[in-house]
């Protein structure tokens, strides 16, 4: 009598450490490139001609860091546990913010409108900061647990919250109201993007906690569009007259 022998089939090769996640590394960088370049590329084209409330989200400080964020979180997807998630999220934040001031001022140049290399420079300075500090806010809310979890997503609601605050208070009375909106949007980000209780809880208390430092932020920021700390100053007593 013959026997059959029914070998199982052998188990499959252990797949390389980095398998698998090259499709998304290509997301996250096509994301940052086309993004950034047409993100600030489409902000210079259309700023005279969207009406503000449109333009209050597209090329306000919140509003542009909003790609970072969105780009940390993409990087931490892509990162998996294979790369440190935060160095993605700083080099994915970083790059689109620079592409994106990069573009806007390209774009700027060949309208034929004055560019600032001093301008640039603070610009490109700003976005360095918020690529970092909203990419790996992205990448905690996204990937991370625990108090970091809650700090990532109550970075980009404070912006938010922060940012609207500034316009409803120097601008009441705006059709709209957009910075009553933004701010509002903020808040139930914070509450509605929380993953427990306790984060709904937290995050929102630790977003309006850092509203000083965005004031701080803020200040610094405009900076760089008025020439001098001491003329945002002048700016804003005398719009709170």
């Amino acid at each position: 009598m013959t026997v059959t022998a029914h070998l199982a089939p052998a188990p499959p090769e252990p797949r390389s450490r980095g398998a698998g996640h090259g499709g998304r590394w290509l997301v996250l960088a096509t994301v940052v490139v086309v993004g950034g370049l047409g993100g600030g590329a489409f902000t210079q084209l259309v700023r005279d001609t969207l009406g503000y409330n449109w333009m209050f989200w597209i090329n306000s400080v919140a509003g542009w860091c909003l790609p970072a964020f969105a780009v940390g979180v993409l990087a931490a997807w892509a990162s998996g546990r294979r790369f440190p998630v935060e160095l993605a999220a700083v080099l994915a934040g970083v790059t689109i913010e620079l592409l994106m001031v990069a573009a806007y001022y390209v774009v700027r140049h060949e309208q034929g409108l004055h560019v600032n290399a001093l301008v640039v420079t603070l610009w490109s300075m700003t976005a360095v900061a918020a690529g970092v500090v909203f990419g790996v806010g992205g990448a905690w809310w996204f990937a991370a647990s625990g108090w970091r979890q809650g700090v990532g997503l109550a970075v980009i609601a404070a912006m938010l919250i922060g940012q609207g605050v500034r316009d409803a208070v120097l601008s009441p009375g705006r059709p709209g109201h957009p910075g009553l909106v933004m701010a509002l949007v903020g808040l139930a980000a914070a509450v509605v993007l929380a993953r427990t209780w306790w984060q709904r809880i937290a995050v929102p208390t630790l977003a309006v906690a850092l509203l000083p430092v965005v004031a701080v932020g803020w200040l610094f920021t405009y900076s760089a569009r008025y020439g001098s700390l001491a003329d945002v100053l002048h700016r804003v007593y005398a719009l709170v007259q």
